[in-house]
């Protein structure tokens, strides 16, 4: 009867997997992204596997829906992409870490943005690996993003990233870069290479930092590490290795020392006793560190604090959640950073207040990120109600808690926002409504597109328009809402819609694009002024389509000011969307045989003079 069974389980696993061979090849990004989040751990490992085998293109695709917050808030592209690099650190997806890990990093560098450059790299922190360690090479002198670097230098970890950062040499850095390179060589100390023959260090002391000793060499060399620590002409990484033997020969009673250690000026000292701690188990000891706390120098308390948070025990979480309402800035930090992995409404709520009262943007951030790590519906509901209260970079911080949550049922709320007096509270919340939001949002959107008082705002109106409509595949409504509302705008309001023409991009909106222009520019009464701006969006149009259209209209026009518009951006179109030279000269010489006068002759010259071959005219 066993082997039946047996015989059955691998008769349904061959039919499941030639099925996901099969669905991975038809598994689109579209069809990705419309299943995130996933229902659950079986469900993903089953999209993963299949996005895990796609080639460069639509990787490349999914990469490139990430953008910031400010243009663009892709939430399941976020999602889908965590879920990705874990997928590779588990053992189905393991033979696909290199082909992420590269992908990330090409990504990493192709991005000119500064948040999508920490989101992937925030990305490599999970699948990268030694290869990584050299493309983030660069980034550790950059002024804004060696935070970043370091961080996921110290996620990887090993020799090479060890090595980059021992040697690392950096002019003009902010203050507290030294810091953030030292605090990441102690967390990696364990790895840490050392000379031993340099140290001066006792043998029997060498011996035990890296095994405990024999019972009868335990005391001697307690004795000879005690001697070492209280010698300051011994050096730095010595004392360390003094440190870690004297625990190995002592366990628990070492604990004391620890304290002492943890008041050392050299952070690889303090940095190596914080280690060793974490590793002491009981709540007693973490009751000891929580009351040794106010004594620690400056610099080692928050890292205290950091410790304290990998430890699982009642007193280490009190103490991390009173780090949240301390009033040095590190020590918050530290805490929002290890609060999410004990989860609970008591951290949920601690969170909440440290966000009221945070003063920086950075501070905000953190504990925007530590809520994002525990669950729903209480993460989102608390978003909600912060939204319509605090400062203007609170409130954003909430409604991208409420995007990146995907909590549509909180739209009632984020519609609210869409009215806030402050431009960034406004445009967070469009970013909001593109992921949250419901068909009839569209027309809302328009609204505020045609209303708003600055371009920057009304481009995430745009963007968040066109969200939508992908989301609900109703591009058709939102074509027929936006040429509804081109009969009654203003001249500025219409170039607005034709931007959102523009970024549709398709052939629907291409043909309507064609309406306007064939009513402006050919019939009675004429709008020059419409027409002009109809041409220049087809000259910004995202494909070749638009040169065809372009050529056609030119050769047409018979108005000298109209057409050389035409011809300009018929040049621009050609040169922006078809690669090929042979190809755009085809297209140019179209043009050049229907050209007027010396203006226009001389314009089609100039573009294609330097497509011709030497010697050709």
């Amino acid at each position: 009867m066993k082997s039946l069974y047996i015989s059955r389980y691998i008769v349904l696993v061959a039919l499941l997997s030639s099925l996901s061979a099969f669905v991975a090849f038809a598994l689109t990004v579209e069809d990705l992204l419309a299943e995130m989040p996933a229902r659950d751990p079986a469900h993903a490992a089953s999209l993963f596997a299949q996005a895990a085998q796609w080639d460069d293109t639509q990787l490349v695709a999914l990469c490139d829906r990430i953008l910031p917050f400010e243009e663009s808030s892709d939430a399941e592209a976020q999602l889908a992409l965590h879920g990705l690099a874990n997928y590779v650190m588990g053992p189905e997806g393991g033979a696909y870490r290199d082909k992420a890990a590269r992908l990330f990093e090409e990504t990493l560098n192709r991005t000119s943005h500064l948040e999508s450059r920490r989101f992937f790299m925030s990305l490599l922190r999970v699948c990268g690996d030694d290869a990584t360690v050299v493309a983030l090479a660069p980034y550790l002198c950059d002024a804004e993003l060696f935070d970043d670097a370091i961080r996921t230098l110290e996620a990887i970890s090993g020799d090479a990233a060890i090595g980059l950062l021992a040697n690392v040499a950096c002019d003009g850095m902010p203050d507290g870069f030294d810091t953030a390179v030292e605090t990441a060589l102690m967390r990696m100390g364990d790895t840490v290479l050392v000379d031993t023959d340099a140290t001066g260090l006792d043998p029997l002391v060498l011996a035990a930092a890296t095994s405990p000793p024999g019972r009868d060499d335990a005391d001697r060399v307690a004795n000879l590490c005690r001697a070492a620590l209280r010698d300051h002409d011994v050096a730095p990484h010595a004392r360390s290795l003094a440190l870690r033997a004297l625990v190995n020969a002592q366990g628990v009673t070492a604990f004391p020392d620890l304290i002492e250690a943890a008041k050392a000026s050299e952070p690889l000292v303090w940095g190596t006793a914080l280690q060793l701690a974490a590793t002491m188990p009981g709540e007693a000891i973490s009751r000891s560190w929580v009351q040794w706390l106010p004594d620690l120098p400056e610099q080692a308390r928050p890292q205290t604090v950091y410790m304290l948070g990998y430890r699982d025990d009642a007193a280490s979480r009190e103490a991390v959640l009173a780090a949240l309402a301390d009033d040095d800035l590190e020590m918050r930090l530290a805490a929002a950073e290890t609060i999410g992995r004990h989860g609970g409404s008591e951290a949920l709520a601690a969170l909440e207040r440290a966000m009221s009262n945070a003063d920086s943007n950075a501070e905000i951030q953190t504990m925007k990120q530590a809520m994002l790590q525990l669950p729903e519906p209480d993460v989102s509901r608390m978003a909600a109600q912060g939204a319509l209260q605090g400062d203007t970079a609170q409130r954003v911080a909430y409604l991208e808690i409420i995007a990146a949550r995907l909590a549509d049922e909180h739209l009632p709320i984020v519609r609210q926002c869409l009215e806030d007096e402050e431009s960034r509270v406004r445009r967070a919340a469009m970013n909001t409504l593109a992921e949250t939001g419901a068909n009839e949002d569209m027309t809302l959107l328009l609204d505020h597109l045609l209303a708003a008082t600055a371009e920057a705002e009304a481009n995430v109106a745009r963007t968040a328009l066109i969200g939508i409509a992908d989301k609900y595949d109703a591009r058709s409504d939102a074509l027929a809402h936006v040429l509804k509302q081109m009969e009654g705008a203003s001249m500025a309001g219409r170039t607005r819609l034709l931007g959102v023409l523009g970024a549709f991009g398709d052939g629907a909106a291409l043909e309507a694009v064609r309406g306007i222009v064939e009513t402006a520019l050919f019939e009675e009464p004429r709008d020059d002024s419409l027409g002009e701006a109809a041409l220049e969006t087809l000259g910004a149009w995202r494909n070749a389509d638009a040169c065809d259209l372009l050529l056609d209209i030119f050769g047409r026009l018979d108005r000298d000011e109209p057409r050389m518009t035409a011809l300009r951006q018929l040049i621009n179109a050609v040169s922006r969307t078809i690669e090929d030279e042979a190809k755009q000269l085809a297209v140019l010489k179209k043009a050049q045989a229907v050209c007027r006068n010396d203006a226009e002759a001389q314009a089609v010259t100039e573009a294609v003079t330097p497509l011709q071959p030497d010697g050709q005219e």
